[in-house]
């Protein structure tokens, strides 16, 4: 700080002596400059004016007067981050309280219903014959017939063989939907040979759907060719997914 020439505390301009001059209120302790010819001026505290009262800071706030002379004030330490770091804490506090509060016994009853929702999987499947894939995706098999008529003059099986059909019906205890398709069984005849699902008046065919957790499909109809005279040994060959493994279920 550097101040201008001044007054007297009775209204006189106090004139410059000892390198030193006096702020326009000499009352709140202005600075001096000390004129160095190799360095540059520093700021030091003026002599106090009688007029100046025990305690009192200057004007720049970086002296204080002890009665005596200016000493520095010292460095106040910055309490700002531990008051900050205090609200949050207390704020978090005051929302984990309100939740609190504010959950009541619907919100528990809503808890509760959805840990009951799940149905169990226990890779069990009754009743038999059937099967389960991924402990809790199973088609169940019943109402197996060999050598069938097709319900229609027009509607033959290739030479040697016969028609068969056999119901099926689905049901999803997994947490996600599974597709149920004709198309992912075939049969194994009595002679070995794997064959395709096919359709005719007796069995038409239908359409692949998927099933959400808890849902049912069925019966449905699956009707193939098989070998003829080879009425023992069929399987019924179920491929849940692509690439998936084969479920074989026995149906004579």
């Amino acid at each position: 700080m550097s101040p201008q020439g001044s007054h007297s505390t009775s209204g006189e301009r106090l004139d410059h002596h000892d390198g030193c001059s006096r702020a326009s209120r000499p009352w709140r302790g202005a600075a001096c400059v000390i004129r160095v010819t190799t360095a540059p001026a520093v700021s030091k505290p003026c002599p106090a004016p009688r007029a100046i009262i025990d305690g009192m800071y200057s004007p720049d706030g970086r002296w204080w007067w002890n009665g005596s002379q200016w000493v520095p004030v010292p460095a106040r330490r910055r309490s700002w981050p531990w008051i900050v770091g205090v609200a949050a804490v207390v704020l978090l506090v005051l929302v984990v309280a309100a939740a609190a509060a504010n959950s009541g016994a619907p919100g528990r009853a809503v808890a509760a219903a959805s840990v009951a929702a799940p149905i169990a999987r226990d890779g069990s499947c009754a009743p038999q014959p059937c099967a389960n894939d991924n402990y809790g995706w199973i088609v169940t098999v019943n109402g197996f017939r060999y050598d069938v008529p097709s319900g229609s003059p027009f509607e033959r099986p290739e030479p040697g063989n016969v028609y068969a059909t056999v119901s099926v019906t689905f049901t999803n205890r997994l947490n996600r939907e599974e597709h149920a398709d004709p198309f992912n069984f075939v049969l194994l005849d009595g002679a070995g040979v794997k064959h395709a699902v096919s359709w005719f008046t007796s069995c038409p065919l239908w359409a692949g759907v998927n099933l959400t957790t808890g849902a049912t499909l069925g019966p449905k109809c699956l009707g193939f060719q098989a070998t003829g005279d080879r009425p023992a040994g069929l399987v019924l060959v179920w491929t849940p997914r692509f690439g998936g493994g084969d479920y074989d279920v026995p149906l004579s």
